[in-house]
């Protein structure tokens, strides 16, 4: 799938249990020049720092370690509901929260964070400010 992605010139979404060191060492050898993403993460602040090291964006759900969570800087996290059934809207109220942000100002991140990695371009007339602030 990774050489895939690369020939595409797409960025490649990832579920990863109990082998990230083999999935950083993958990262590692192939050098991509597409983003990277790992889904579903749930793993410990130290997890993350290697994830993020590495270049990944991370993607949390409802279901996270919270100390991670908050540690994710505001350009690599993504947010997902996946297969869960509450609203996407009661996430992002959960991780504003969590966060001690704004759900407006989550939203323009999580915004920011989808163009950046689908490499999107804003629409015409709309701007980007930066929604790291409270």
């Amino acid at each position: 799938m990774a050489a895939l992605s690369e020939a595409c010139g797409k960025p490649l979404v990832l579920h990863c249990v109990r082998e990230l060191d083999t999935l950083l060492s993958l990262r590692r050898e192939l050098k991509p020049t597409v983003p990277w993403m790992l889904h579903g993460f749930r793993g410990k602040p130290q997890q993350l720092r290697s994830l993020l090291a590495a270049g990944f964006y991370v993607s949390f759900g409802f279901r996270h370690n919270a100390e991670s969570l908050c540690l994710c800087p505001p350009g690599r996290l993504m947010l997902e509901t996946d297969c869960d059934t509450a609203p996407v809207s009661e996430l992002y109220q959960a991780v504003a929260n969590r966060r001690g942000l704004s759900v407006a100002a989550l939203c323009t991140a999580m915004a920011e964070n989808y163009r950046a990695f689908f490499r999107k371009e804003p629409l015409p007339g709309q701007n980007t400010p930066s929604a790291h602030k409270k």
